[in-house]
């Protein structure tokens, strides 16, 4: 089950680095004058999706840890 959630991790890791790519590719073609803002909110999205990756991973060992204890 640990293992599932680590290839889980690991294939969203590679999927955010993909759009990130073009994200910034995108930005640098469309928003050249405002780049800078479009680069933060797109910095800004992504953090927030891996604190919520990270949040869920933190809980799944705690109770993963607390499953194991009671066994």
């Amino acid at each position: 089950l640990a293992r599932s959630y680590i290839d889980y991790i690991q294939k969203i890791t590679l999927q955010l680095t993909f759009v990130i790519i073009i994200s910034a590719t995108i930005a640098t073609l469309v928003f050249w004058r405002s780049l800078s803002i479009v680069m933060m909110g797109i910095i800004f999205g992504i953090s927030e999706k891996l604190n919520d990756e990270f949040q869920s991973f933190t809980k799944f060992i705690n109770n993963y840890k607390n499953l194991f204890y009671l066994f």
